[in-house]
């Protein structure tokens, strides 16, 4: 890497200087790190448990500070290095960001030319470990609500055709299975609401199934209607 990185309050290593502050017995790191994350790489692969997440955030840390103070080609030599020598592989920040993954932004943030450096299998593995979009967790929510509201419709619909108006006990399920939906879309994944509201409504929709078997009754329809928002609400916790 040509010349020195150099950054505030940080000494940065050229190839010609010796390699300080590491191990005697560690081995030796590539020409052309900076002395910070030489030592931090180093350091967290010797450690295990909550010290090597904490130092691994550290790391990640300094690698979004390279990324934000633009430093070129240099800083994506620096990206390029640990990236390519597999030097970050199994180091993992208490957050649960990969510092492999953390190199690949960094690189990316540089933008053009620099993003366009990263290696299809990097790209790839950094999209699949993205975290599921708010908008796609709330697409699972609609979906249920959609789900149950039209099973209700049907059940309602077909209540009337066989039986030619509707009575109280299928306006009171269809009631109780609304209600089952509501605490399951209002309430935060994993509280004791979600959970409360999620077996209401597989009992009430079993309920509805068993009761569906029965000649004239048309609670199948809603019945599987709950069960599809169920299995939705419950994916929408992961």
């Amino acid at each position: 890497m040509p010349g020195s990185l150099e950054f505030p309050g940080e000494e940065a290593v050229s190839e010609a200087e010796p390699r300080k502050g590491l191990a005697p017995n560690s081995p030796t790191p590539p020409l052309g790190l900076p002395l910070p994350v030489m030592v931090l790489v180093e350091q967290a692969q010797r450690a295990e448990g909550a010290e090597q997440q904490q130092l691994a955030l550290r790391i990640n840390q300094w690698l979004a500070k390279l990324a934000r103070e633009d430093g070129g080609r240099p800083a994506a030599e620096v990206f390029h290095r640990l990236l390519e020598g597999g030097r970050l592989e199994g180091l993992v920040d208490e957050t649960g960001e990969a510092c492999g993954d953390a190199a690949v932004r960094g690189l990316l943030a540089l933008g053009f030319p620099y993003a366009l450096e990263v290696r299809p299998e990097d790209l790839e593995r950094l999209r699949t470990r993205q975290p599921l979009p708010a908008s796609r967790r709330l697409d699972r929510k609609a979906l249920a609500a959609a789900a149950v509201g039209a099973g209700a419709v049907g059940q309602l619909g077909l209540e009337g055709v066989l039986s030619g108006g509707l009575s109280p006990k299928v306006t009171l399920e269809v009631g109780a299975l609304l209600l089952a939906l509501v605490p399951g879309l209002m309430s935060a994944p994993g509280t004791p609401l979600r959970r409360l509201g999620l077996v209401v409504l597989v009992l009430v929709s079993v309920t509805e199934i068993f009761l569906g078997m029965s000649p004239g009754y048309a609670g199948l329809v809603s019945g599987l209607a709950g069960l599809v928002a169920c299995l939705l609400i419950a994916g929408h916790e992961g």
